[in-house]
């Protein structure tokens, strides 16, 4: 009887550290995202631009396929990859929560 209660006592404290530091990793993580997020909607608005500025480049050089269209194209297309990587670089936690967590929802 004395190891089950002991076995009880282990079983309890390990659950209420556990629960302590999940507690604790969640409102980290929360304050984090809350802090990025005005930067990351800015950031997110230039990216929306610029894929809708892609698109119709992209239907432009389809419709009148010359160098200087081609050439745009890239160019958008370029400083479209820069910006996504530097919205990434700039807001690691959302970056890890749109990675990782948020592909685990079912």
């Amino acid at each position: 009887m004395k190891t089950l209660f002991r076995y009880l006592k282990i079983a309890i404290v390990s659950g209420a550290i556990s629960f302590a530091l999940i507690s604790i990793t969640i409102n980290f993580m929360d304050k984090r995202i809350k802090e990025e997020l005005p930067n990351f909607m800015n950031a997110s608005e230039d990216i929306k631009i610029l894929t809708d500025t892609l698109s119709l480049c992209t239907g432009l050089m389809l419709s009148n396929p010359i160098k200087q269209n081609h050439e745009t194209c890239k160019l958008i297309s370029s400083k479209l990859e820069v910006k996504v990587e530097k919205l990434k670089e700039d807001n690691p936690y959302i970056n890890f929560y749109t990675t990782y967590i948020k592909r685990q929802e079912f």
